[in-house]
């Protein structure tokens, strides 16, 4: 199941990666979690990846990342001097036009003081992804540039986008966030957690039923278009680039979704 989460199946990432950090010691009750995981891949054999790339002359990548909760349904029966029940999960997914093309659901390595720091976090490791997945594109003749990089805390921004930190821990990630940004690798662009599809790679079912299935449908390009899903994050990008989360020559979301529009046309 690991092969497949980290390779076909990014419904499965959180639960696999979960289930593997309780493999040395499992307990009758995580096992049958197992077993259910199985069912659910029986019942549901063609939740595989489409891509779609009708009416789209573009070739861009977006970013999604999130950093969640610590404990997980494996991780209820370990003691509490265990230091991994306080560890977050870091959690990002890229997509281009529809459906994923990179994904990742990991326990960070060290526990963190604050939800900020847990999202700065996450959003370093997906940033690693970024560079390696657009460097592959430039290298074959469709450069990348200001990749939008989603986040749903709002400090995290504000400390990308500042040109010194005031936090006294992790200021390399914090600066190596903010060189990206000023490079004009990444922008990054807040999301609201319930749209946030990186949420379902730090959390187990976070969302009723009918947000979960949504949400799960366009990481896999199901059921959603590509125009339908450009549609989608424009919203997003209309309603929350505002003036506290932007760069001052990009002042406003119809600037930014030109721009990086015409950066990444197809010519």
């Amino acid at each position: 199941m690991t092969w497949l989460a980290c390779n076909t199946r990014p419904d499965l990432s959180h639960f696999t990666a979960s289930a593997s950090r309780a493999s040395k010691n499992p307990n009758k009750g995580q096992l049958k979690l197992v077993r259910l995981s199985v069912g659910y891949l029986i019942a549901n054999p063609k939740m595989s990846i489409t891509f779609d790339g009708t009416g789209i002359d573009e070739i861009r990548l977006e970013a999604f990342t999130d950093a969640g909760e610590s404990k997980t349904i494996f991780s209820q029966n370990l003691p509490r001097t265990d230091a991994t029940n306080s560890r977050h999960t870091s959690g990002y997914v890229l997509s281009m036009g529809s459906g994923a093309i990179a994904w990742k659901s990991k326990q960070q390595t060290r526990t963190v003081g604050s939800i900020c720091h847990g999202e700065y976090t996450a959003a370093h490791l997906c940033l690693e992804e970024i560079k390696f997945v657009a460097e592959l594109l430039g290298d074959v003749g469709f450069p990348q540039t200001r990749t939008i990089m989603f986040i749903d805390n709002q400090a995290t921004i504000e400390l990308m986008l500042a040109n010194t930190s005031l936090k006294k821990h992790d200021k390399v990630t914090l600066h190596i966030l903010q060189e990206a940004v000023e490079d004009r690798i990444v922008i990054p662009v807040y999301i609201p957690g319930d749209v946030n599809i990186a949420d379902l790679f730090t959390k187990a079912n976070p969302h009723k039923e009918e947000i979960w299935i949504k949400l799960i449908n366009q990481i896999i390009g199901k059921n959603i278009t590509a125009i339908e899903n450009r549609k989608l994050i424009y919203d997003i990008v209309k309603e929350n680039y505002s003036s506290t989360n932007m760069v001052s020559e990009l002042n406003s979301a119809d600037k930014l979704w030109n721009h990086i529009r015409e950066k990444h046309i197809i010519t």
